[in-house]
């Protein structure tokens, strides 16, 4: 048996639950955060046999679409005050990036027992 934690935007979750569910699968959502983007992620545990990993992973990955959106994270670049003097600017730059997908972790599960 194999613990698969699925973390991917919070954006999709619906998405993915909905196919997951569809599939016959059961999940345990929790609630994270990136640091990247500081964004509200979803993070699932999903339980399943080992020969099931794949089409899992299939299924997530078919829900989690790339996309791309913009961030307002990144700092601008420093700017030249009288005196030559370098200064960060407080004010952030819009950044494109590509975001969506989702990061899969497998690891084995030695026990299991539901109580």
């Amino acid at each position: 048996m194999k613990l698969v934690f699925a973390i991917f935007s919070s954006d999709s979750y619906e998405a993915v639950a909905s196919a997951l569910s569809g599939a016959g699968y059961q999940s345990t959502k929790l609630a994270s955060t990136g640091n990247f983007l500081r964004r509200g992620n979803t993070t699932l545990m999903i339980g399943v046999d080992d020969e099931k990993v794949a089409n899992v992973a299939d299924l997530i990955k078919k829900a989690c679409g790339e996309r791309r959106t913009v961030t307002m994270n990144m700092p601008c670049m420093p700017s030249m005050l009288p005196g030559n003097q370098a200064m960060m600017m407080a004010n952030t730059v819009p950044v494109p990036v590509e975001t969506g997908g989702a990061v899969l972790f497998v690891v084995n599960v030695d026990q299991f027992e539901r109580i």
